[in-house]
């Protein structure tokens, strides 16, 4: 197995404010597995943790607009054939094995309403301010495999980006509290290299003729 780091082609500088982002995130609430293990969370704390998380994603965002931009995008995926409806398999997930979790990066946000922090549904048995914060353990989990190796997810993304290229505007949306967490000057140089490096495809010229 190679030990050699997977290319990037976003600026040294931008992806050192990833990782300085990162360590941060690891200073205030741990490890993902860390957070899984104790997920039951006041409702001020999951909100913070909240904050970070959808912080980390739309840097990370930023930063894969840049790589999708000299990526060569994913190839589309085939349709599949309607097969008879089977029951599904449990899969166990334990908390003190983040890298067996099943855990998805969202590459683009829903373009259907503004950025919000999510919030999971009341669970019987569960007081009301306190929060089951397992669902974002896997969201910190996400976070770090892209860190680790953002190639695949910035060649899906260049796939989705030529498809649809109105896709980037709800990339680069931000929020105050984004701003806030990220810092003003790494969001703003993010976002601006971000805008940079991807182009829109040209639209085609009508022959009037």
């Amino acid at each position: 197995m190679s030990d050699t780091p997977p290319p990037r082609h976003a600026p040294r500088a931008l992806w050192l404010i990833a990782q300085a982002f990162m360590q941060a995130l690891y200073a205030l609430f741990g490890n993902p597995e860390d957070i899984a293990q104790a997920p039951h969370r006041q409702a001020r704390a999951y909100k913070q943790l909240a904050t970070w998380i959808a912080a980390g994603e739309a840097l990370l965002r930023r930063l894969l607009m840049i790589e999708a931009a000299a990526a060569t995008p994913a190839p589309p995926r085939k349709p599949r054939a309607k097969r008879a409806a089977r029951v599904r398999a449990r899969v166990a997930c334990f908390p003190d094995q983040p890298q067996a979790w099943r855990v998805s990066f969202r590459a683009v946000p829903s373009q259907h309403r503004p950025l919000r922090l999510w919030r999971p549904k009341k669970r019987l048995f569960t007081p009301r301010h306190i929060v089951d914060a397992w669902p974002l353990a896997l969201r910190y989990e996400a976070l770090i495999r892209v860190c680790n190796n953002p190639g695949p997810y910035a060649a899906r993304l260049a796939r989705r980006l030529r498809a649809a290229p109105r896709r980037a505007r709800a990339i680069l949306r931000a929020s105050a509290a984004i701003t806030a967490t990220v810092g003003r000057d790494a969001l703003h140089e993010l976002t601006k290299a971000a805008k940079s490096a991807w182009r829109p495809p040209p639209r085609p010229v009508l022959d009037s003729s």
